[in-house]
């Protein structure tokens, strides 16, 4: 018996007798992309400066800010730990929030794998912090860095916004509390 194949035949030769038989592609089935709401809240405790970052001192407009970085824990539809970095305040008068690094995120109705999350236009509203209430205070933009999604999070997408609050305690402690929303396409 003798077999050979072209692109759009496989020629079988077996007893003395040519049988041709049409090759079929095999393609996988094509998964629909879909988009789901987000909403995963977070805590992190507030440490304390662990940098200060300082320009243009040598020059009559100089800027320095405080730098912020430590472990966030999120629940609901983005779950894991991250690193995240903060400093405040940036030339603008702003708060700079991110990147906020999952090694290992679940995100519900996508996979697990890991994930960053780049930050933009944060503001700060340090006089405003009542525990009760996050929906002000700190604020931001969140956007799904590309191509930084791994494992079953692989070509996933997305964006929002983050409100939340840091919080002093009268025994001194601090920490931030709040919420992103959004959509996450995977």
């Amino acid at each position: 018996m003798t077999i050979a194949s072209t692109r759009r035949t496989a020629v079988l030769l077996a007893a003395g007798t040519l049988i041709l038989l049409p090759l079929t592609a095999y393609a996988a089935p094509q998964t629909k992309a879909k988009t789901i709401q987000v909403r995963a809240e977070y805590t992190e405790p507030a440490p304390a400066p662990n940098d200060v970052k300082c320009r243009g001192l040598g020059t009559s407009t100089p800027w320095c800010q405080a730098v912020f970085a430590g472990p966030v824990t999120f629940t609901g539809t983005i779950a894991g730990k991250a690193h995240a970095e903060n400093a405040a305040p940036t030339t603008t008068g702003h708060h700079y929030d991110g990147p906020i690094t999952f090694k290992r995120a679940v995100v519900k109705g996508c996979g697990v794998g890991s994930l960053i999350l780049d930050i933009s236009d944060g503001d700060f509203d340090l006089p405003d912090t009542r525990p009760s209430d996050a929906s002000t205070g700190l604020s931001h933009k969140w956007r799904i860095r590309p191509g930084s999604g791994t494992g079953t999070l692989a070509g996933i997408t997305g964006h929002g916004e983050n409100r939340g609050r840091a919080f002093w305690t009268e025994t001194g402690d601090r920490f931030g509390r709040g919420v992103h929303t959004g959509t996450i396409t995977c």
